[in-house]
């Protein structure tokens, strides 16, 4: 059995979604992300947030030098591209995106992914 003293234990951050902080990363972009958890916010690496895209909504291409980007699909569907092959995704779906790795996401459902 393990035991942790009390001042190892952390005290639970707790947010709802009037909480998030919503944003567009350029005011062309077709997708929303909602950053749920980060270091201002929790002192916690990684970071966490949901990415919505609405009903046509990609991506721009886009890789991260040293970051591995999981993503779980909660509801659409749409196509994963990452360094020049396409899978489909839809609701239930999870992947991972190594560091430097190409990649864009776009909804091809008729709701929103």
């Amino acid at each position: 059995m393990l035991r942790l003293k009390a001042t190892q234990c952390m005290i639970p951050v707790i947010k709802s979604p009037k909480d998030y902080q919503v944003y567009r990363i350029s005011p062309d972009a077709t997708n929303r992300l909602a950053i749920v958890f980060d270091r201002a916010s929790a002192d916690v690496s990684p970071i966490v947030c949901v990415e919505i895209f609405d009903v046509g909504g990609k991506q721009p291409p886009n890789r991260h030098q040293s970051a591995v980007e999981m993503f779980f699909i909660l509801k659409g569907e749409g196509l994963a591209h990452c360094d020049g092959k396409t899978v489909p995704i839809q609701a239930g779906d999870s992947f991972l995106v190594p560091p430097t790795d190409i990649h864009f996401i776009e909804n091809t459902g008729l709701g929103r992914l």
